[in-house]
């Protein structure tokens, strides 16, 4: 089943303009870069909305070196948003940046509320942006949560 799988999706992501993480890497300022990453991933997942869609729905049956490999793109998307931030170590705003740049974050945002991608950008780079302030602006307690 796996090799059906690879075959499916290296089929599918030949056929897809690829997110471009170096090139947000290459942005120093960090509203810019997140920014920049958000617009590309927006893009990309507009464009590509029923695979992904799939793949979330049928996640029980993906086999397990198909998720990993997605499990690491998501994860090296965040790291390239969240290390332009001086606070870039905080799990909060890492969770922020990893909640943005989520197929299951633009979904929601784009297609059930009806934002364009650019608005979507705007929302979550304005979320980002306050976390980002740091836990005295956004009201956090240094104590652990429930």
């Amino acid at each position: 089943m796996t090799i059906e799988f690879e075959a499916c999706s290296g089929h599918w992501l030949s056929q897809q303009e690829l997110p471009r993480p170096q090139e947000w890497g290459a942005i120093e300022n960090p509203v810019e870069r997140l920014s920049s990453g958000l617009a590309d991933l927006y893009r990309f997942y507009r464009a590509g909305e029923q695979m992904p869609a799939l793949v979330i729905r049928d996640a029980h049956s993906v086999p397990e070196p198909i998720r990993e490999a997605r499990a690491e793109r998501t994860r090296q998307y965040v790291e390239v948003l969240a290390d332009a931030w001086p606070e870039a170590r905080d799990p909060v705003l890492r969770a922020v940046i990893g909640h943005a740049a989520a197929f299951s974050s633009w979904r929601p945002l784009c297609r059930e509320q009806g934002l364009t991608d650019g608005e979507a950008v705007q929302v979550m780079g304005t979320l980002t942006e306050a976390v980002g302030a740091g836990p005295e602006i956004r009201g956090r307690s240094e104590a652990p949560g429930p």
